[in-house]
């Protein structure tokens, strides 16, 4: 089932819509926003109906009852992985073609997705075990309001945790992988992002934080407001305006601040991707870190072709196709994550 948008706003947005009109929390504004939005087709209001019924249904669990999603999601990851294993085993490589996508399985794509949506929200993704309330993004981007109001955009492979009483705590946050925060004001309280080498400490702006593990440094890039940036352990901190970049090198132990001319470092946030007479390997970076996939060249010249386009597709495979047909390459696809480009160059 696909939801239609208005404004432009997310399918997560309407589902965080949804949530909060379950819960009795939703607000004069929102409800008129959510009224709209159901209106606007049979499909939607269908789909906030069906919603109803799952969460009037989980109301007949015991209160006490607490699902271990962390197992259950391991368990049908395993499956998943080990039938896509054999499919991938007896299937040879295929060159990608929009003729041979079926409109089938886009919508049966597009139900499982909602499906495992909906089951994470309703149970939060959260495991409460030890006092932290744990939210994981797995293979996809995905959107998560805070107790506060606060809102935060986790990449894929990433991981948030807080505690039960995250507003009276200081509104503090632990973060493995990337996130974008858009931080709410509250009476001068801080908002703490800490990694596993620095903290972030707000009180109200847009920003994002890179905190991979595989990364030997720690980025911070402030779209609005102030922020400082503190290196565990010592005394070293640096504030970081609006347009500002603060890295941090966690084998250094140096700040470097410096203006963000990347302009896609939040592509992957707001699914708009603009190049410039890049280069194909560097496009490849960019989109490998959005979608957490990995593209690669059976060419090497094939990486050095400047690349100039708007790029607004949220899907992957469309990006390619794209890049396929403008550059005149052959896009094969490896797996479900790996993805070679070749051709003669250019």
């Amino acid at each position: 089932m696909r939801i239609s948008n208005n404004m432009g706003k997310t399918d997560n947005y309407y589902t965080v819509l949804i949530h909060k009109e379950l819960t009795g929390v939703l607000t004069p504004e929102e409800t008129g926003v959510l009224e709209s939005w159901a209106s606007s087709s049979a499909e939607n209001e269908a789909l906030r109906q069906h919603l109803h019924l799952i969460w009037a249904g989980s109301q007949t669990y015991a209160s006490d009852f607490q699902p271990n999603v962390d197992v259950a999601i391991a368990n049908v990851k395993a499956r998943i992985m080990k039938e896509v294993d054999a499919e991938e085993s007896a299937t040879p490589v295929v060159p990608i073609s929009r003729k041979k996508r079926s409109r089938f399985s886009f919508a049966a794509a597009a139900t499982v997705l909602l499906a495992c949506g909906l089951f994470l929200w309703f149970y939060g993704q959260q495991d409460s075990s030890a006092d932290w309330v744990t939210i994981r993004a797995t293979e996809a981007n995905m959107q998560h309001l805070l107790p506060d109001g606060s809102e935060v955009w986790l990449n894929a492979q990433t991981t948030i945790k807080y505690t039960p009483d995250f507003v009276e705590n200081n509104r503090k946050i632990l973060l493995d992988g990337e996130a974008f925060f858009s931080v709410l004001k509250s009476d001068g309280m801080k908002f703490v992002v800490e990694t596993p080498h620095t903290e972030v400490t707000v009180l109200g702006t847009k920003f994002d934080v890179r905190a991979n593990a595989e990364d030997n440094f720690t980025e911070v890039d402030v779209v609005s407001g102030r922020v400082a940036v503190v290196a565990k352990g010592s005394n070293r901190r640096k504030e970081v305006t609006s347009n500002k970049k603060a890295r941090y090198n966690h084998e250094t132990q140096s700040f470097k601040v410096f203006a963000e001319e990347d302009h896609n470092y939040l592509a992957w946030h707001l699914g708009k991707f603009n190049f410039k007479d890049e280069s194909l390997g560097e496009v490849a970076k960019v989109l490998e870190h959005a979608f957490n996939v990995e593209i690669g060249f059976s060419n090497n010249k094939i990486s050095y072709c400047p690349y100039t386009s708007l790029l607004t597709d949220r899907n992957i495979e469309n990006i390619l196709e794209a890049i396929q047909l403008s550059m005149g390459l052959k896009l094969d696809k490896i797996n479900s994550k790996k993805y070679l480009f070749s051709g003669d160059g250019c």
